[in-house]
């Protein structure tokens, strides 16, 4: 799927998150310094180097010094280039923030690659919001958006019923959005 959506997608802006969800997805490490430094500094809007070298000493104690500093340049370059957070001075800066359409379906139908009914609360306290610090608020409304497209068949938030269903799996979910047959 993500060959497909880079080759079809309108712009870089809209393939980084798909690459970024799809390295966390690949890299423990990372998943660890998003969900336990990353997210949780969000309200400061700053993590420092050092936070991140802790997380990562933490799982890889007998980590060379050589090895370390690749590792530590890598997960801070990864945040920067892809635009999830900006590098200032070995610090990454953080603010919640909108997406792109594209790129919220991209990785929509990546976290919920099967057709089928899913609720909010998912949706708001998984990795498109703890990883890529989407606004939760701006993925609702992406939701109608898709729906429009048909991609989403059906929106519901009534009381305490928040849910979503998704009409397609990833792989034909991007196929239609991008008008192939």
């Amino acid at each position: 799927p993500l060959s497909y959506y880079a080759s079809v997608c309108s712009s870089l802006d809209d393939l980084r998150p798909a690459v970024f969800y799809q390295m966390l997805r690949a890299e423990p490490l990372a998943v660890r310094v998003a969900e336990e430094v990353v997210w949780p500094a969000v309200p400061r809007g700053v993590v420092a180097r050092e936070a991140i070298r802790d997380c990562v000493l933490r799982y890889l104690p007998d980590i060379k010094p050589s090895s370390l500093k690749k590792t530590l340049r890598s997960i801070l370059n990864t945040y920067a280039l892809l635009g999830v957070a900006t590098e200032q001075n070995g610090a990454l800066h953080l603010s919640i923030h909108p997406g792109t359409t594209e790129g919220f379906l991209y990785v929509l139908t990546a976290e919920f690659a099967e057709a089928g009914m899913y609720e909010f609360g998912d949706l708001d306290a998984g990795p498109m919001r703890r990883w890529l610090l989407w606004d939760q608020d701006w993925m609702h409304r992406q939701l109608y958006l898709l729906r429009e497209r048909g991609i989403v068949s059906k929106v519901s938030e009534i009381d305490s019923m928040r849910q979503f269903t998704l009409s397609y799996g990833q792989r034909e979910a991007l196929l239609r959005y991008f008008g192939s047959p």
